[in-house]
């Protein structure tokens, strides 16, 4: 049995909230041949349970939230209800795949149960079926949900068995606080003086700009869906070409689709605000197969008045490194200690309160979920393809999850239905955007001249 730390027990409350927001985390994988049958996948199932608890677990919650809520062992666990199937319409394609997965993300999870499940898609294209597994953000966050995933899949000769994964990360101690605290006042010393101010920087990042940001609202009870791809030896050539790193790549691309979408609707980006959230993993190395959410995150501001590929990467770089100089992480990783120590119920009472406020100034999500490394067969099919679900809530109403595998870089799009920034719409535009990138690569200018 153990504990929910503050930030999972978040995601239950931000569903408590909002009865619109997506907190599930999914992978697809498209595989090669025919689906499995029932107890094929029923068999593997239980043998990655038996030895992975969270498989097997439920939330249970104290009597007046009194203390946070609790992993339990499912007296009524049952494989079979966490496992459906599913066939797509004609022409059985990457668009019909999508509107699947939109539908898909909407569903709710069963408390009463464990907080994953498991969709098999059968005759997806030629001779290929798609498998989405799915769970509770207060279960995993993107990292262990692809850790997850790779434990699904058939043992390899790297890899031989799988491990349970790592207990989760220690509540801290007063003690523990004390030293964290004492390592993020000096990041903060060095960028901005000292620890308050990366306190007011992460505040007014919070802040609407403008009018508030763009994407920010409520949400409808209906998502959209799309898949972008780049080759991830292009991309590696862009980084080096351009001085930058893949996420740098992935929030300017972003950022250069945004941008094309608005300019098609006769919008003027240089008027428009769009502040993402980019969640960045604190897990340690050695606990990287640990369940829960182990991140912080930036808030950057994207330069949509940028009209080049080499303005939009050069400030995008800037701006993301900025925020990381001044310490906001640490500011982030301290407050979510802080949490940890007070008295359970202050905490939910913050955390309630946090999640009924409704924000307007993040608009979007971008997160990178480092994919399998390895070439993954599961029950025998090779796996060909891998692309991330992410979570859709907080009033933020898209969200791009990138991911690695096969030599391609794939760019998960989760949209509102009724949102200007058409899941779809962002997806062609991001690969667009990526090819215009592929093109001034090779140029002879230093990539961080004046803009």
């Amino acid at each position: 049995m153990s504990r929910l730390r503050p930030l999972d027990s978040a995601f239950l409350y931000i569903e408590d909230a909002d009865a619109t927001a997506d907190v599930g985390i999914g992978i697809v994988a498209v595989l090669a041949g025919q689906a499995p049958s029932q107890p094929e996948l029923i068999e593997r199932l239980q043998q990655r349970a038996d030895s992975d608890p969270r498989l097997r677990q439920r939330v249970e919650r104290a009597p007046l939230g009194l203390q946070a809520p609790r992993w339990v062992d499912d007296p009524g666990l049952d494989l079979a209800r966490h496992v459906r199937w599913r066939a797509l319409p004609q022409p059985r394609g990457r668009q019909q795949l999508c509107d699947l997965i939109a539908a898909e993300s909407t569903e709710k999870f069963d408390r009463n149960h464990p907080l994953w499940r498991c969709l098999v898609i059968e005759e997806y294209d030629i001779d290929r079926w798609a498998l989405l597994f799915a769970a509770h953000h207060a279960m995993i966050d993107g990292m262990a949900g692809m850790r997850l995933f790779e434990q699904l899949c058939d043992d390899t000769d790297e890899h031989p068995g799988h491990p349970p994964p790592g207990p989760p990360p220690a509540i801290p101690t007063v003690t523990s606080l004390a030293s964290a605290g004492t390592r993020a006042a000096a990041v903060a010393a060095r960028g901005t003086g000292n620890l308050v101010c990366n306190a007011v920087t992460l505040t007014r990042a919070l802040l609407p700009a403008g009018n508030g940001s763009l994407g920010a609202g409520r949400l409808g009870p209906r998502r959209r869906y799309g898949v972008a791809e780049a080759n991830l030896v292009d991309i590696r050539a862009l980084c080096a070409a351009f001085g930058v790193t893949v996420n740098d790549v992935a929030v300017a691309a972003v950022t250069g689709a945004v941008r094309s979408v608005l300019i098609a609707q006769g919008r003027d980006p240089a008027t428009e605000h769009l502040r993402i959230l980019v969640p960045v993993s604190t897990r340690p190395a050695e606990a990287e197969d640990g369940r829960g959410n182990v991140v912080a995150a930036l808030t950057p501001q994207l330069p949509l008045d940028a009209a080049t590929v080499r303005q939009r990467l050069t400030r995008v770089h800037q701006r993301v490194a900025r925020q990381r100089a001044t310490g906001e992480v640490e500011a982030e990783g301290l407050a979510l200690g802080v949490a940890a120590l007070l008295p359970t119920a202050s905490a939910a009472a913050v955390l309630r309160f946090a999640v009924r406020y409704r924000q307007q100034a993040v608009g979007a999500l971008v997160t990178n979920v480092i994919g399998p490394q390895d070439t993954l067969t599961f029950l025998g099919r090779a796996v060909l393809d891998v692309f991330a679900l992410p979570p859709l809530a907080m009033r933020i109403g898209l969200a791009v999850a990138v991911t690695s595998y096969h030599g391609l870089l794939r760019f998960g799009v989760l949209g509102d239905y009724d949102s200007m920034l058409s899941a779809e719409r962002i997806a062609a535009a991001i690969e667009a955007d990526l090819a215009e990138m592929s093109r001034c690569a090779g140029q002879s200018d230093p990539p961080f001249g004046p803009p």
